[in-house]
């Protein structure tokens, strides 16, 4: 018996400390949260900035808005976004329709890569033709002057090619991550058609 209350003893001894660490660990500065909390409600007071109504709608844009800002890089004070939905009388604002959130939006993107890979190809198709012609009259020719002349146009075509294919190629693959994009945006895929 004595053994046993000697190693309680000792135990208790031993645990004494170690309790009072765990103790003191898990204890937060509470006048220093105090605070910040004062500060941040003094900011909101100077800012005037009212509060604001959650509602399915506003989750739903808080969420679209989220994946915009992760893909362009940027996020919000602690993660935060804010929206259009303010308190004022009690009552919601009605949210502006986001118009890259319309099936219009998505089909005349559509159509305006489409429409700008005809053009350019139907451009660099005549630049080359153009640029056979002119050829064939440098080859043909025999006068320096007009040689010279006809070399400088070729110079200049040869740029002009070469600037039109870089540009449908970055056309071309913009178009191909457009899918990519509305999906990202929470397009349904049928909207693309």
């Amino acid at each position: 018996m004595k053994k046993c209350l000697v190693f309680i003893l000792i135990a208790l001894l031993m645990g004494a400390p170690l309790t009072r660490r765990l103790a003191y660990a898990d204890k937060i500065d509470l006048v220093k949260l105090q605070k910040e909390e004062e500060e941040r409600k003094k900011k909101l007071k100077k800012t005037g900035a009212p509060g604001t109504v959650i509602t399915n709608e506003t989750l739903k844009q808080y969420e679209t808005q989220k994946d915009k800002e992760k893909e362009a890089g940027q996020e919000g004070e602690e993660g935060i976004v804010k929206t259009d939905a303010t308190v004022q009388t009690g009552q919601a604002k009605p949210a502006k329709i986001d118009p890259i959130q319309t099936q219009e939006y998505w089909q005349k993107l559509r159509i305006e890569f489409e429409q700008k890979i005809t053009d350019l190809k139907a451009k660099i198709d005549q630049d080359q033709s153009e640029y056979n012609r002119l050829f064939t009259q440098h080859l043909m020719n025999d006068l320096p002057l007009e040689k010279a002349n006809l070399k400088k146009q070729l110079d200049n075509m040869i740029a002009s090619l070469k600037n039109d294919k870089e540009t449908l190629k970055r056309v071309e693959e913009e178009f191909e991550l457009l899918p990519e994009k509305a999906r990202k945006a929470g397009v349904p895929p049928g909207w693309l058609r």
